[in-house]
């Protein structure tokens, strides 16, 4: 329990992950400390670390290439080749004798083409998942919650970068490997059983593997950097410094968001320090400018201000429901003076709305909720026919579609303004509580 970790370690909730190699770290050890006991894995008797000398991967036998050809081929091969290498190097297997009755989990390579957020084409990318569905409560995991960050946080963030594979398991796990690559094991003969490769941190698939992460980021985020974590969102860590010159407050803000964090502030050298941190400690060794998050599209100008938009999943709700963008346009979401028709949906189109209402009222919502205020109004009343839709919910729904289809590429923009009837606005509105839901800060 907490309690008795608290009492007999003191360790505090935060720190829980430091267990994992079942090394008690008290308050007494320093960060650095805490992070080195966690980096040396724990290799017993008869169990050998996998280093990247032990990888083989045959290319005629690895089965997601099977209906690859030509160049694609190639560059599908050396990305498989760095998935492999990189997660070895970080240290995520080791050689071990299984349990008699250990089932190993399976294994499989994703490909995928990276693209930017106007679609063009970055490179060939693979990714080792595990096939986390087979592992069985209780046994090869014992929760998988992991919080998330709220779109109104994540809205306000600039800079990403990724770290997933580094946190550490708390089960044992055994992995068998796709078809064509495998660890070599030149010492397996001494042994009756073979050896096979055991997880030593999480890959993706692995249903525990959110939650590891969140335990291993926000020990390293609170403990390590001394950020304080938020109290409305989990997910958010905030930091304040002063700088020594001006002796003015500057701050940072970090949102973790399963596997992706995502940083901004305008204290520069603590933003360094924590790209330093996150280099030395999870080997990310690219830092990018925000383009694309959780669906959509952010887009930075010269003048300092960036807009969001979702046109892309406006274009894949389209391409889903084709019928959809056939029939009609309109010019507002939900017209006040539009007199909706009785009886039963009996059109292609509304046999359509209806029979996946529910459906298609979600991904509007979720449009809502990132960048597209606009259908909020309209989706407000047209949800009350979640459940049982009726026939005027039906042609709402329709109207709002026609709507949508005819401002695809509507985006919301964030930008800086010195207006002083925008300086008027705050101040009155500073004033009078009632005003403050009305006042547009541009």
């Amino acid at each position: 329990s907490f309690e008795y970790l608290e009492q007999v370690y003191g360790i505090t909730p935060a720190l829980h992950i430091q267990l994992i190699n079942s090394k008690p770290i008290s308050r007494s050890h320093s960060a650095e400390e805490v992070h080195k006991s966690l980096d040396e894995p724990n290799i017993g008797p008869n169990e050998r670390l996998v280093t990247e000398e032990d990888v083989c991967i045959e290319d005629t036998e690895v089965k997601c290439l099977k209906d690859i050809t030509g160049e694609d081929r190639v560059r599908y091969l050396k990305a498989i080749s760095k998935e492999i290498v990189d997660v070895v190097r970080l240290g995520c297997f080791k050689l071990s004798l299984p349990q008699p009755g250990t089932k190993p989990i399976d294994t499989k390579i994703v490909l995928k083409i990276k693209t930017d957020s106007d679609g063009n084409h970055l490179k060939h990318k693979a990714r080792l998942v595990m096939r986390g569905f087979l592992a069985e409560l209780g046994q090869d995991f014992f929760a998988t919650f992991s919080p998330m960050s709220s779109l109104t946080t994540i809205r306000s963030i600039f800079a990403i970068a990724n770290a997933f594979v580094q946190s550490r398991i708390d089960t044992d796990i055994y992995v068998k490997l796709p078809n064509g690559i495998s660890f070599t094991d030149p010492e397996g003969h001494k042994y009756k059983n073979r050896r096979l490769p055991k997880l030593l941190k999480s890959l993706y698939g692995l249903r525990q593997s959110p939650l590891l992460f969140n335990k291993e980021i926000d020990a390293f985020f609170q403990t390590t950097l001394g950020f304080e974590r938020g109290l409305s969102d989990s997910c958010l860590y905030t930091k304040t410094v002063r700088d020594p010159k001006t002796g003015i407050d500057k701050f940072a803000i970090v949102s973790v968001n399963v596997d992706d964090i995502v940083i901004t502030g305008d204290a520069e050298e603590l933003i360094m320090n924590i790209k330093q941190q996150l280099a030395d400690t999870y080997n990310v060794q690219q830092f990018e400018e925000v383009h694309t998050l959780l669906g959509f599209r952010v887009k930075r100008y010269s003048d300092g201000s960036f807009s969001l938009d979702v046109q892309a999943k406006i274009e894949e709700l389209f391409q889903e429901h084709p019928i959809l963008a056939s029939k009609g346009k309109a010019t507002s979401p939900m017209s006040p003076s539009y007199k909706y028709r009785e009886g039963v949906p009996n059109t292609d189109l509304e046999v359509h709305v209806k029979t996946h209402f529910a459906s298609l009222l979600g991904s509007l919502i979720y449009l809502s909720i990132t960048c597209r205020p606009d259908l909020t109004q309209a989706l407000g009343r047209c949800s009350r026919g979640m459940h049982a839709p009726t026939f005027a919910h039906v042609q709402m729904l329709i109207n709002i579609f026609r709507y949508l289809n005819s401002h695809r590429d509507l985006k919301l923009f964030y930008r800086s303004s010195s207006k002083p009837i925008d300086e008027y606005f705050r101040q009155t509105a500073a004033k009078q509580a009632d005003l403050t839901t009305i006042i547009d800060y541009d």
